[in-house]
């Protein structure tokens, strides 16, 4: 089985995209990505899991950002401790 997760961007932020599989009863990242427009989020989807495969796809999408700035105290900590380094997959 594998496990879809969608963190979608907003304004001109790339959505967060990642794709774990249940592997001998542990979790195993598979693909960690960013993409801005919604068509390569569909298609990484398509490459991501087979027609017939079963899979869950978590999707964060806030309708509201109740903040002047745009970004969540919780944003900027994880950035500053755990900053996107692609490189590193």
């Amino acid at each position: 089985m594998k496990f879809i997760g969608i963190d979608l961007g907003w304004k001109s932020q790339p959505s967060g995209l990642c794709c774990l599989e249940w592997i001998d009863g542990q979790l195993q990242l598979l693909d960690l990505d960013r993409k801005e427009a919604i068509a390569d989020i569909l298609s990484w989807i398509d490459q991501s899991v087979q027609p017939d495969e079963p899979a869950i796809i978590a999707v964060d999408a806030p309708t509201l950002i109740p903040n002047a700035t745009g970004s969540r105290l919780p944003d900027k900590l994880s950035h500053k401790y755990f900053p996107y380094n692609s490189s590193s997959f």
